[in-house]
């Protein structure tokens, strides 16, 4: 098989392991490899991360928008503004929620309904996407885990591309 030539870029595999490859050195994939089913995720500083998600979601709504300081530390009112934006403008998420928690002023000092909002999304992300997200609520509220919100914001935002394009249907 021939080498396959990378730039320099860090990598970890499934087991934690990271690799850094220089563009001179050759990475050969092995049959071994291949079977064992090892699969090579690049790893993002948090700017990188931070750049990709502004870039997905300011694909599909124009508002709020998408700053590196807020989606270094997203507050929850601008989760809460991106899901109402990315719902009404694709219908991804509708029906999800009715009611209070369908206004973001209704979150005010109330932890318990932020976290039924933020657990009940991740779920609905989880699911529709076929992957099991690491986003857990109680470190979202904190300012905590912004790597994991947002692979969950990368990820709502390519369904609602998705969705956007007539690719996968609402329902």
């Amino acid at each position: 098989m021939p080498p396959i030539r990378v730039s320099r870029k860090r990598f970890r595999n499934g087991n934690g392991l990271g690799l850094t490859l220089s563009q001179s050195y050759e990475l050969r994939v092995t049959l071994l490899s291949l079977r064992s089913g090892e699969q090579f995720q690049e790893i993002m500083s948090l700017d990188d991360m931070v750049e990709k998600t502004s870039t997905l979601i300011s694909s599909v709504i124009q508002k709020p928008k998408m700053t590196p300081k807020l989606l270094a530390k997203p507050p929850f009112r601008f989760l809460h503004d991106i899901f109402i934006g990315v719902t009404k403008a694709t219908g991804l998420g509708e029906g999800l929620f009715e009611g209070d928690l369908l206004d973001s002023s209704k979150f005010q000092d109330n932890k318990e309904a932020k976290m039924l909002f933020l657990k009940r999304w991740i779920d609905f992300v989880s699911v529709s996407a076929g992957e099991l997200l690491q986003a857990d609520p109680r470190k979202i509220i904190s300012g905590l885990d912004v790597e994991n919100t947002n692979l969950m914001l990368q990820a709502f935002a390519l369904l609602a591309v998705r969705v956007r394009d007539g690719l996968v249907s609402n329902a």
